[in-house]
């Protein structure tokens, strides 16, 4: 019994292993590699990788695809608030990375898709073949088609952000107006949380502590919004009274 279960794993392997070989090309195994190398490593401090030479774009393309994933991993890895620079520079190179072209006609929609395909790559670890769609994905949306560009937004659940040339925050789009970090209730860094605010096309977030006593990851979330062009309000929660008449507020 044993030894048939093994056979068959080895046939599901190979033939997964074949499937991947027809539907993906080379680059596309090798930037997933890399994905998985980065997020195996330690945290680094990020650096962003000139060009000495402009070259082709099938080429640029997969830099970018390395540099916006690498700058991901440091962000949804790291939360301690010694490392929050780290944070705000990958931050940074996501930013640049993403919106690299001016030329298309959907320039911060082409950005949103190509963040949001290389973070689910990552989220995607331990699933090769998931990862591998996400990154075929990210070279779809790059070239900034507005057919594509709709159709992934609309499979997604995003909504379309206007094309005028103005950051999030003067577009007087959505906003979330209760979210924790790391400091607090949540689970993810302020810059972790921009991204997705910045993915979900929003205009404006409140992010509330029980405290502010740690300067450096306020400090993250108003240099973050600058960077992401995002609105970013501090909430103050707490409560007054004892007992049963205690209140609650922000």
């Amino acid at each position: 019994m044993n030894k048939t279960l093994t056979i068959q794993s080895r046939l599901t392997a190979v033939l997964n292993d074949f499937i991947d070989w027809v539907s993906f090309d080379d680059e596309i195994g090798t930037v997933v590699d890399r994905l998985n190398q980065t997020y195996e490593e330690p945290i680094v401090k990020p650096i962003l990788r000139r060009p000495s030479h402009p070259g082709g774009f099938r080429r640029e393309l997969g830099k970018r695809r390395v540099s916006i994933a690498e700058a991901y991993i440091i962000i949804a890895k790291s939360q301690a608030p010694e490392l929050y620079e780290a944070r705000l520079d990958a931050l940074r190179i996501l930013v640049e990375q993403s919106l690299h072209a001016k030329n298309v006609t959907m320039p911060i929609n082409t950005a949103r898709m190509q963040i949001f395909m290389m973070k689910e790559a990552v989220n995607a670890y331990g699933n090769r073949r998931r990862q591998m769609e996400f990154v075929a994905d990210f070279g779809r949306v790059s070239f900034g088609n507005e057919v594509v560009i709709r159709s992934f937004l609309k499979k997604n659940g995003l909504i379309e952000v206007p094309e005028e040339d103005k950051p999030l925050k003067q577009l007087g789009l959505g906003w979330d107006d209760h979210l924790h970090d790391s400091l607090s209730d949540g689970r993810k860094a302020p810059s972790q949380i921009l991204i997705d605010a910045f993915i979900r096309g929003l205009s404006c977030i409140t992010l509330v502590y029980n405290n502010i006593e740690e300067s450096r990851i306020i400090s993250e979330a108003i240099t973050g919004g600058e960077i992401m062009g995002i609105a970013v309000e501090i909430g103050i929660e707490f409560s007054v009274g004892v007992g049963g008449e205690r209140r609650h507020y922000m």
